[in-house]
């Protein structure tokens, strides 16, 4: 019987989902668009609102644009702010590297504070980032 190693590599979402799990004040609440119902801040919720392949001269390569908004919420201003410095902290630690481990390689990265506002229902504070990032698929 031969045993064969099978290779999976982890897609850009599921690294970054595991990249952001990692952040100890968000206690691995990060979802993907929509938080569930009950849950308590603070949590993360991100979705991915466009990507591209890109091209050159030969045609469509393996390179992708994806841009992510990413929405932190917590009922705690400066709680917020200490939750932000540290998202942007990983974010810009993954330039360069292999997102979630074994994801694939990030090329470029962008990363753009769109804002923090008050929520009156369910009385928390909102902060926005949008992470435009490059990377090549494989």
């Amino acid at each position: 019987m031969i045993n064969y190693k099978q290779v999976i590599k982890i897609t850009f979402d599921n690294g970054l989902r595991t990249e952001l799990k990692a952040i100890t004040g968000l206690n691995k609440r990060v979802y993907p668009i929509v938080a569930p119902e009950g849950v308590k801040p603070p949590f993360l919720v991100y979705r991915k609102s466009r990507s591209k392949f890109l091209k050159d001269l030969s045609g469509i390569i393996t390179d992708i644009e994806a841009t992510y908004e990413l929405v932190l919420i917590s009922e705690d201003y400066q709680k917020l702010d200490e939750l932000e410095v540290e998202i942007k902290k990983k974010l810009i630690g993954i330039l360069f590297n292999r997102i979630g481990g074994d994801g694939p390689r990030i090329n470029n990265l962008d990363l753009e504070e769109l804002g923090d506002e008050y929520i009156y229902q369910p009385n928390a504070y909102k902060s926005s980032l949008l992470l435009t990032v490059n990377y090549k698929e494989e």
